[in-house]
């Protein structure tokens, strides 16, 4: 990202593998549930590959742009502009804010519901009310505060050891979580004998499977990095290759996951498979867990840093910044108020705006703190706009004239 420094195949794979690794996985076995085991593993095959082929498409694009126009595109909006237009990239970039914001606004609700659990479960909540103290306000408060630092960072080579550390929290958790159901007594257990596993539904369930693609599509959160990761590669000609493996990796863990911990929970599988798990083993894995997604916030954060960086560097937002420097009084310059160029001008702002965004989720989070479903309803609607829909249009429109029938029936 913007010239900094490069990441190796592997560091490029931890960080597209953690983008997608994140909220979506703990909704997995209740999507199982909502689908019937088969049907489900099938649905999640082919949303996969259709995923993969989608997102090769964009790095194609990328590629093509960049030797037919010399422009150097590292999100989708900018394709957008490349290829059609502004009107165009206008719509592309309220359909990517609205994703990633979603993210954001669900990552911030759920760390604060799980920091505020664990408080509750040890501190009665009533004396806290009656104080006027809400633990819930207070973290979400702590976390703007936190992430407004975080996503000041500004090459993804400074997230991986970060990110590293939350791959291993959240295998951790979700090996503790499938291990809390091989351990206990099954849930299922009313009559002696369901020992483990629970029975479950194996065909297809058309009344709830509609559930299960929403839950499914919105899991692979991670398409919009993906133009910012290929881009900081040292070798971006192994990106296809890198990709592979990180999505056959998380349709394995995804399958895996949801499939097992439905087995062990049956229809006692909740939306978020966390709330199955009580006790102290319970407080551990929701730690784990507000580890793993507090560490994913930065990443998801990058493209709404690119639009706010796309935005300062549209030329009247920049003359508008030199006659707002030039009219600086001296005494400022000279104490680096605001900065002493208009370029370090333009680089406050730009961290200024990073930090209103995150200021925003946080009140979105404060404000709704139920917002789940809505989030994911959202969240599923765009992003299966960016995945399916936009890839396949401009992927033809860049090649328009030298694409072939295989291409036509891939989009």
């Amino acid at each position: 990202m913007d010239g900094g420094a490069k990441i190796s195949t592997l560091q490029g794979g931890i960080v597209l593998f953690k983008s997608c690794f994140g909220c979506g996985i703990l909704g997995m076995p209740f999507a199982f549930r909502c689908s019937g085991v088969t049907a489900g593993i099938l649905s999640l095959l082919v949303i996969s590959l259709a995923t993969n082929l989608a997102t090769k498409m964009l790095v194609w694009i990328k590629r093509d742009v960049h030797e037919s126009q010399g422009i150097r595109a590292t999100s989708i909006p900018e394709l957008a502009q490349a290829l059609l237009g502004k009107r165009a990239q206008s719509w592309v970039n309220l359909i990517v804010m609205s994703c990633q914001l979603g993210c954001c606004i669900a990552y911030n609700i759920f760390i604060g519901v799980s920091l505020t659990a664990i408080v509750e479960s040890l501190i009665p909540h009533g004396d806290m009310q009656q104080r006027g103290f809400d633990p819930y306000v207070f973290f979400i408060l702590c976390q703007v505060l936190l992430f407004s630092l975080m996503v000041q960072m500004k090459e993804l080579a400074s997230m991986t050891p970060i990110l590293i550390f939350a791959q291993f929290a959240m295998v951790l958790a979700v090996a503790t979580i499938m291990g809390n159901g091989l351990v206990n007594p099954s849930v299922c257990d009313r009559d002696g004998n369901e020992r483990v596993f629970c029975k479950v539904h194996v065909g297809l369930r058309p009344e709830t499977y509609a559930i299960y693609v929403g839950i499914a599509v919105f899991a692979m959160e991670g398409i919009p990095t993906v133009l910012a990761i290929e881009d900081a590669l040292a070798e971006p000609e192994r990106f296809e290759e890198m990709f592979d493996r990180a999505q056959g990796l998380l349709f394995l863990v995804f399958t895996g996951f949801g499939t097992v911990c439905y087995w062990l929970y049956g229809n006692n599988t909740r939306s978020v498979v966390t709330l199955n798990v009580q006790g102290h083993v319970g407080l551990v894995v929701k730690m784990l867990l507000v580890m793993v997604i507090f560490c994913s916030f930065p990443l998801q954060y990058v493209p709404i840093s690119q639009l706010a960086h796309m935005s300062l560097s549209n030329a009247r937002v920049q003359r508008w910044i030199a006659r707002f420097f030039a009219a600086l009084p001296a005494w400022m310059v000279e104490a680096n108020v605001l900065g002493k160029s208009e370029v370090e001008l333009t680089a406050r702002l730009w961290g200024f705006l990073k930090m209103l965004g995150v200021a925003a989720c946080g009140a979105v989070a404060i404000a709704v703190p139920h917002f789940g479903h809505m989030l994911s309803l959202m969240g599923c609607c765009t992003f299966s706009c960016v995945t399916f829909v936009l890839p396949p249009l401009m992927f033809l429109k860049s090649r328009q004239g030298r694409h072939q029938f295989q291409h036509d029936i891939a989009c």
